[in-house]
């Protein structure tokens, strides 16, 4: 009878033990399931949803075709040429983790999260621009909340690297989520979460940016609050190589009243000439906030009231090489000085001559 309970035994722990593939890891949030590992090598073209019993290994373009579901705790890792993109009529992501269980983008070398599924040991390490991007193209109601994402970029030149192309949908929501080591270069042309052609509608807050170049472009009719964090929270000195909000002029119509109230980082307009706020819009600036101008810029009122609060306590507007105040917004380290000229100033349009407040610093006028 010991020799028939022993042979019983024997034979379950051999089914377990084959049932183990190399590079299995323990499950993301004690979810109680052996986590395997899953080779996306298709198109998402019916409803699909992804759960924390496993690893998704994206090989290539991975295009969404229908509505993708991404549970919390869910690890999703990139190789070199892979990219996800909604691109059909009715694709549409949605990926809620919560603060526990968040659900990871990262690249295929990433072994602290989820494991070493590559099966290298130590012989490769993340970097940034392992893996393309996510992009939303023209898709709306697309949702990232308690998000990772990590190492991406790649694949283009760094004028153009972005990790998250939010794209021109409406509703689509960015929050709770953690950006950083993404690829870029110092004259890139937005950030790595790319808002520059967004709507109004965007919703995006209390995201964390480190160890990326610029971290995020937002379209002139986009409110950022102080929500999100500009710095790694478990060491402060690790920021963001162009460390501001950068703002592109994309639209020129249906306008909204604006409210600036980051004071971490500054505001920068850094690829625009000029800026006109329309005559019946008003830009809120809250105390301490920092707009810096670069490029010979010009900021457009038709009236003073326009620009609410625009002597406020701490209120600064400055040259986009200025390092004193809200620290190196260019990337260039000390290599460059502030001096007179470097934007032109703010411009009163009915009066034809620039405003001489005493907040403004480096303007020619």
């Amino acid at each position: 009878m010991k020799n028939h309970c022993f042979i019983k035994l024997a034979f379950i722990l051999l089914l377990f033990a084959s049932s183990c593939k190399k590079g299995d890891s323990p499950p993301p949030g004690n979810s109680g399931c052996i986590v395997e590992l899953i080779t996306v090598t298709g198109n998402i073209d019916v409803a699909t949803t992804w759960d924390a019993c496993h690893i998704y290994h994206v090989t290539n373009q991975l295009l969404i075709n229908a509505p993708l579901t991404i549970e919390a705790g869910t690890i999703i890792k990139m190789d070199a040429a892979a990219s996800i993109t909604v691109y059909e009529t009715g694709g549409k992501i949605t990926a809620v983790g919560t603060a526990d269980k968040q659900i990871v983008f990262t690249s295929w070398k990433d072994d602290t999260n989820g494991g070493d599924n590559n099966g290298d040991a130590n012989a490769s390490s993340p970097q940034a621009g392992d893996w393309t991007n996510i992009s939303l193209a023209n898709h709306s109601d697309n949702k990232f909340s308690y998000c990772k994402i990590l190492y991406a970029g790649g694949s283009q030149t760094p004028y153009y690297a972005v990790a998250v192309q939010m794209g021109y949908g409406e509703n689509n929501e960015l929050t709770h989520s953690t950006i950083a080591h993404n690829f870029g270069a110092i004259d890139h042309s937005s950030g790595t979460i790319n808002m520059s052609a967004s709507p109004a509608t965007t919703i995006f807050n209390n995201n964390t940016f480190f160890d990326n170049f610029r971290p995020f472009a937002i379209s002139n009719i986009i409110n950022i609050d102080n929500s999100n964090t500009f710095h790694n929270p478990n060491n402060a000195a690790e920021i963001n190589v162009c460390n501001g909000i950068f703002v592109v002029v994309a639209n020129t119509s249906d306008i909204p009243n604006i409210t600036y109230a980051e004071t971490e980082v500054p505001y920068v307009f850094a690829a625009e000439s000029s800026y006109t706020i329309p005559l019946s819009v008003t830009l809120t600036l809250a105390d301490n906030v920092v707009i810096k101008m670069g490029n010979s810029f010009t900021l457009v009122l038709y009236n003073e009231s326009q620009l609410i609060n625009h002597a406020g306590s701490g209120v600064v507007f400055t040259s986009y090489k200025d390092d004193s105040v809200l620290g190196d917004t260019n990337g260039d380290g000390n290599t460059s000085s502030p001096a007179v000229g470097d934007w032109k100033g703010i411009w009163d349009a009915p009066n034809g001559v620039y405003f001489k407040w005493g907040n403004i610093f480096y303007a020619s006028n």
